[in-house]
């Protein structure tokens, strides 16, 4: 049934814990063939949880709470192009863009209701990034239905292997910061850490 559930602190924020890992079916060979299948046959958190998740934001809003801080255990955000680090994905396929119409319908819903002050706290990759994540999905610069969203945060490794440390992204981290900036203006390969988040 998945590991998820929901903690509300007073009118101050609700943070929502999800479970991205445990119940998703297999990710595909890349973030293309993922992003081509629906949602019923390709999903990270599946029907009940997502229905979940979108109701926990709803209420949220609807019940005046001033703040929605997302948990999540991988990351919502967009790989920067391929382009950027030599025709690889920085992500990939497992992570939420590979899912990509599961991701999809929680942006749609956050959109279309019109909910605020939704930050999301996620791991994944053992680097930490700040960025935005985008109306679209995959963000595209100068579309005005293309914007951002909700902040997310991406926790550094405390103690785990750093995803960097024997990687081939290293040479080409001035291209992120050229060209990606406008999405993800924190981005940090090699130090280790943790997040703190004053509301």
């Amino acid at each position: 049934s998945g590991l998820y559930k929901s903690f509300r602190i007073g009118q101050l924020l609700d943070l929502i814990v999800v479970d991205a890992r445990s119940q998703r079916t297999q990710e595909k060979e890349n973030v293309t063939a993922g992003a081509e299948l629906p949602v019923d046959e390709h999903y990270a958190f599946g029907e009940v949880q997502r229905n979940w998740i979108t109701n926990e934001l709803k209420d949220s809003k609807t019940d005046g709470t001033k703040w929605r801080i997302v948990g999540s255990d991988d990351v919502f955000g967009q790989s920067p192009p391929q382009s950027i680090f030599n025709g690889r994905d920085f992500f990939g396929e497992d992570k939420l863009e590979g899912y990509d119409a599961e991701r999809q319908i929680i942006i749609d819903t956050i959109v279309d209701n019109d909910i605020d002050n939704v930050v999301c706290l996620s791991g994944g990759p053992h680097t930490g990034i700040a960025q935005k994540v985008f109306s679209t999905g995959n963000p595209i610069q100068d579309d005005s239905d293309s914007y951002p969203v909700f902040t997310e945060f991406v926790l550094d490794a405390m103690s785990a292997p750093k995803l960097f440390e024997e990687s081939r992204f290293l040479p080409y981290v001035n291209n992120y910061t050229q060209d990606w900036s406008w999405i993800s203006p924190y981005f940090k390969l090699l130090v280790d850490g943790y997040c703190i988040v004053d509301i």
